[in-house]
């Protein structure tokens, strides 16, 4: 399976994953300047900026490698576009989460607030 199509399916079952837990689905795919956001979601608790990562062939341990500064820093840049071009999300709470998708029978290990510890919420404000 090529690697677009795998994002793809990655993504659909992450849309799916937040839909069932009541989540409104805003943008897939947001992409301004440099950076892209794979699913935007709007829930009770707010905006959700949400990296999908749909991997078999490694554990979620190397995730941290896959998500580095200058990943979460092109997210963060994204979010802010998003953020400006919606002025009525503006008193939302926010929130960048992580769902790492694995093996065929599509799994889910789901991380939320992975930016606010350990990147700062500096990047945002």
């Amino acid at each position: 399976m090529n690697t677009a199509r795998k994002g793809r399916e990655g993504e659909d079952y992450a849309a799916e994953f937040f839909s069932r837990r009541g989540y409104g689905i805003l943008a897939r795919n947001f992409r301004r300047g440099r950076g892209e956001i794979d699913l935007i979601v709007r829930g009770e608790d707010g905006i959700v900026f949400v990296e999908v990562k749909h991997w078999t062939a490694y554990g979620a341990d190397a995730m941290e490698q896959a998500i580095d500064t200058g990943k979460a820093r092109k997210i963060v840049d994204a979010a802010k576009m998003f953020m400006a071009e919606n002025p009525g999300y503006e008193d939302c709470g926010l929130r960048f989460d992580v769902l790492f998708v694995t093996g065929p029978g599509e799994e889910a290990v789901h991380y939320r607030d992975v930016f606010r510890e350990g990147m700062g919420s500096s990047w945002f404000g």
